[in-house]
């Protein structure tokens, strides 16, 4: 199960913060979207979850290392 969290980024911020994770620099720009359909970001209302009383168990930026370590430990999953 997937959801959003309490703070919304864009694609490229969350690109940022892979590669500072990973101790690298990324160096790159979004360009302006020319055709419909190319989205600058992907996103759900988590609303109704919140309204339930979920509360997420560890924060976003922790879940995000943990992922990111998770593949750089397991590389033949990206090879797949």
């Amino acid at each position: 199960w997937n959801s959003a969290g309490d703070k919304f980024i864009d694609n490229l911020e969350f690109a940022q913060q892979i590669a500072q994770i990973m101790g690298r620099e990324l160096s790159y720009q979004l360009v302006p979207v020319d055709r419909p359909g190319h989205d600058l970001c992907f996103s759900v209302d988590p609303s109704r979850l919140y309204t339930l009383g979920w509360q997420a168990p560890d924060s976003y930026i922790k879940r995000l290392t943990q992922t990111v370590n998770w593949f750089q430990d397991n590389p033949e999953w990206l090879a797949r």
